[in-house]
Order: C-alpha cells, then structure tokens, then sequence
C-alpha cells in the first residue's frame, strides 16, 4: 500500500482520541500482559522463535499504549494490525492440523562395526507416537506447548481487532487524506489542471507566449503571483505574425 509522501504531519501524528485514551488503552494493557503470557509459555516449552516473536510484539503494545497513547498512530495500528493478523491465520491453521492429536518422533541412531573394525554400519530408528492434544500421561512440556497453540492465535486475533477498533476512533483514516490530495485534477479543480487552466496571477505583467501563435505556454497573467498555462491560445488578431511578410533584400542594387 502506498501512501503520499507529502501528506501532512498533522494526520501521521494526530493524537489519540479520547475513547481510545479513556477505554481501549485498558484492552491493549490486557493484550500486553496476554503476550507476555504467551511468550513465557513458549520458553517453557522450547520455542525460541515463539519467544523472540511474542517478546517483540509485545514491546510494540508496551510502546504504543505507554504514555497515555502517546506514540500510538494510525501507521503503527494499521502495519501492526496487518502483521498479527497474517500470524493469526497462520497459527490458526497450525492448531487446526494439531486438535485431533499431535505426533512425537523418537530418534534412535545405533553404530555397529565390523568384526576386522575396518567399517562401521549405521542404524537410523525413527519411532512416531500419536497423543491427545492434551494428554495427562506426557510430561508439563508437552502439555504447555498445546497450551501455547491455543493461546497464540487467540493474542494475534485480539491484537488485531484492537488495532481495526482503534484505528477506526480516528476522525478520519489515512486513506481519507490521501484522496484530498489529487495531483492532476479536471480543469477548475486543483493544480496542473487542463487546458488554458492558470495557477496564480502575474501581477499586471503581461503573458509571455511561446510557440505558434494557435497554442503553446504562456507564462505570466494577471493576479498576484506567476502563472502557467497549457493549451491552445487564441490568435493575437492583427498584430504581426511571425515568419511571415514579404522578403527584403539587405544591400545596395
């Protein structure tokens, strides 16, 4: 998604509204605290990844909601908004595939040399077992990491629905301003318009025209600042016209 570089700061900056000050600041606390939770869950359960992922995510909520909203734009709540939802569908369909039960592989590897000890064989042993999603007979891992699967796409679900309520307590979105600001506009409706169209005045001075006399620019005109215009211009009447007239012989006979 593109947005204009020239927009404002004013929108990019805007303070948070008093909702989102007064109410949603309580939600975003709690979504912190969830991630938190969640993160701790994963380091008992020997994801690393989970736990540099959570810890991030909640180092965004923490910087965003602390001082009083402070920090919290239209920008970061509509890019995080976007990510956890993304990660939401993902771990939304990694618990699908895990509910009807969750499989352990066993690795065992045996090396048997040979009688003169000139080689050696190699038995690779991979054992599957099928559990419960949560199974009483595993140990605490086990069953924190089922716990972890459950938990995560519901903190990505929630941080995304904060971020859209958020978003939407603004008196106008982002995208809002961006179709205010319309480069090439009809004739009549903003700069670089069509033809004969002028931006500014000339202060008195007279048009400059370059080109044929049927069309071209014409600078200058009469308001208070320069001017531009592109287009046909009308004929000058019967001034002179240039390349034009009978030769003339420079010379004595």
């Amino acid at each position: 998604m593109l947005l204009p570089m020239n927009m404002g700061a004013a929108e990019a900056d805007e303070e948070a509204p008093r909702s989102v000050k007064e109410f949603w600041s309580k939600l975003w606390w709690v979504l912190f605290g969830l991630l938190l939770g969640v993160a701790v869950m994963d380091l008992l359960g020997g994801d690393v990844f989970g736990v540099l992922f959570l810890g991030s995510m909640s180092f965004v909520v923490y910087y965003m909601v602390s001082n009083d909203c402070k920090q919290m734009t239209q920008y970061c709540l509509m890019l995080f908004g976007m990510m956890v939802l993304i990660q939401a569908v993902f771990d939304t369909v990694t618990l699908m595939t895990l509910v009807g039960g969750r499989t352990i592989q066993h690795r065992t590897v045996t090396t048997v040399l040979s009688p003169d000890g000139r080689s050696r064989t190699q038995n690779i042993k991979i054992d599957e077992e099928t559990h419960p999603f949560f199974d009483r007979s595993q140990d605490s891992t086990y069953n924190i990491q089922s716990a972890a699967r459950i938990a995560s796409p519901v903190a990505m679900a929630m941080g995304a629905l904060l971020s859209y309520w958020s978003y939407n307590a603004y008196p106008s979105g982002l995208l809002a301003a961006a179709d205010d600001i319309r480069p090439f506009a009809p004739q009549g409706a903003g700069m670089y318009g069509g033809p004969g169209q002028t931006l500014g005045g000339g202060g008195g001075r007279p048009p400059a025209t370059f080109g044929p006399s049927s069309g071209g620019f014409r600078l200058g005109g009469g308001g208070s600042g320069g001017s531009f215009a592109a287009g046909p211009q009308p004929s000058a009447g019967n001034g002179p016209r240039l390349w034009e007239g009978n030769g003339q012989r420079l010379g004595n006979d």
